[in-house]
């Protein structure tokens, strides 16, 4: 797996089970990869949910050999594929929403965006003038019920994208979300 990537973190440890270490990455390839199309690169942002898009077809039908082993983790493990879904979803919301009208959507988007995370994390967002996200970023990562927060760091951190305002949030583990069927 390709480390040179500014955002990659260990996923696939020496403290996981050796028998957990090849899914590990390869979901963690499947989530980098999507999370790429989202917001890198300089490709409008048709072409960016139309990647996603195929990533959503691929889970339905894989034509890939990294799509055939996410179906194979995800039949071996008893996932749902709900939560690649939902990480699918999170991105494209990336692409296509940096206002939100009011505090639910906010939620909901932090929702999508980490609601499959193991462990809890206290996470950032940065918003300009107009109230739209410059950036969402995860400031510290805890254990499954408890995460530190050092307000000093929230307050350094707030000074470097020249945000006017700042979201803070902690979302905790939980269940794939519920969602409606909506037309993509």
């Amino acid at each position: 797996m390709a480390v040179g990537h500014y955002e990659n973190f260990p996923v696939a440890s020496l403290l996981l089970p050796a028998s957990l270490r090849g899914p590990v990455e390869i979901i963690y390839r499947f989530a980098r990869s999507a999370d790429d199309f989202a917001d890198e690169g300089d490709d409008p942002p048709e072409l960016r949910l139309q990647k996603l898009n195929d990533y959503r077809a691929q889970l339905a039908a894989p034509a890939t050999p990294l799509f055939r082993d996410v179906e194979k983790i995800i039949r071996e493990h008893g996932l749902p594929v709900q939560l690649f879904e939902d990480l699918l979803d999170a991105f494209s919301q990336d692409v296509t929403q940096k206002r939100y009208a009011n505090y639910s959507q906010v939620l909901d988007y932090c929702r999508a965006s980490m609601g499959f995370a193991s462990k809890e994390q206290f996470r950032i967002l940065f918003l300009d003038k107009r109230n739209q996200i410059i950036a969402d970023e995860v400031q510290q990562t805890g254990t499954v019920d408890h995460t530190p927060v050092y307000v000093r760091e929230v307050a350094k951190r707030a000074l470097e994208p020249s945000a006017t305002a700042i979201g803070c949030t902690i979302i905790r583990p939980a269940t794939p979300r519920r969602r409606a069927p909506t037309s993509r």
